[in-house]
């Protein structure tokens, strides 16, 4: 048994790393409140202005707009990644976080993405955070660009920073897929691994299905960029569009295409906090059961100690007497 001088040392080395999970715990629920208030605000805008851009598409008969046009040609090619158009220049937009201890929050994301890639030709990667970067570069994958970290404080100018060169060389020819993998943000306990086509997009058939919130995933966590959610109403109006259809649907589709990506990058910081979080708090709760422990063992030893004490002095006080 360890003497109670290590015991106590152990006890206090443990008492300030629970410390220190605690307040990384309060800092990861202060950054998810913030980075869930966005995402929040910004989902029905999203959902809205995804459901217009859908109905200007079915309701346009041609237009010279790369975005719309479809490069997967069946559901097949997009559930087992084995596409007709397998010499497609693809790119990959893989969102991890930049720093650990968030439980298994990159292990689930690397997953996914492995998955994915490994089913794919013609591929390079654009890597958001370090961990992805940093799985990548040992793999002997073509990385294309990296970002260390999603900030804090994410806004618009940072959206564009990422995309725009993306979108760019989809414009010119030069790329015919764009895809993201990332976490989407269920609540403050659950969040999913995704893997969404975000370029070409493709309109939706007029359907009425049950729920509130568009990209719903296919049973492998795959989806097509204008894809629904159970709920959403994507059945065709009928519209008067002033100047002409095919106008508004040039202008709406580059504003759609960095609010998509701007909702992604807010569902990736979301569901990094609130896995940190969780992490933290599990991480506190089991210093506290090895601080139970410690505890007693240490009242263990110490009784041990005062009963051989007392042994030991009785045991003189009998030897003098005899």
């Amino acid at each position: 048994m360890l003497s109670t001088r290590k015991i106590k040392r152990k006890i206090r080395s443990v008492g300030n790393i629970k410390k220190i999970t605690r307040a990384m715990e309060m800092v990861s629920a202060a950054n998810l409140k913030k980075a869930q208030s966005k995402l929040l605000a910004l989902r029905p805008y999203a959902a809205k202005l995804q459901q217009m851009l859908n109905n200007l598409m079915l309701n346009t008969e041609s237009t010279e707009h790369p975005f719309p046009k479809r490069a997967v040609p069946d559901d097949v090619a997009i559930i087992t990644g084995a596409s007709k158009t397998a010499s497609a220049r693809k790119t990959v937009i893989i969102i991890t976080s930049n720093k650990g201890l968030c439980g298994s929050y990159n292990t689930n994301l690397l997953k996914t993405a492995v998955n994915f890639t490994q089913q794919q030709e013609n591929l390079e990667v654009v890597s958001i955070g370090r961990k992805a970067y940093e799985y990548y570069q040992r793999r002997n994958y073509s990385i294309r660009q990296s970002f260390n970290q999603i900030p804090a404080d994410l806004n618009f100018n940072t959206v564009k920073e990422i995309i725009n060169p993306l979108v760019r060389d989809y414009e010119g020819g030069l790329l015919d897929e764009i895809w993201l993998v990332y976490a989407e943000f269920v609540n403050a306990i659950t969040n999913r691994p995704m893997v969404k086509r975000f370029l070409p997009l493709e309109p939706v058939g007029a359907k009425r299905l049950t729920g509130s919130y568009p990209d719903e995933s296919r049973r492998d966590g795959t989806t097509s960029g204008m894809e629904p959610k159970e709920g959403a109403v994507t059945a065709s109006m009928d519209y008067i569009f002033e100047p002409d259809p095919k106008t508004v649907l040039d202008l709406l589709i580059p504003c759609y295409v960095e609010v998509s990506f701007y909702r992604v990058l807010l569902e990736s910081l979301a569901s990094e906090h609130s896995a940190r979080m969780l992490a933290m708090r599990n991480a506190t709760g089991n210093a506290e059961e090895v601080i139970d422990e410690l505890t007693l063992t240490f009242n263990k030893a110490r009784q041990a100690s005062i009963t051989k004490e007392l042994l030991d002095i009785v045991g003189g006080a009998e030897a003098m007497r005899g």
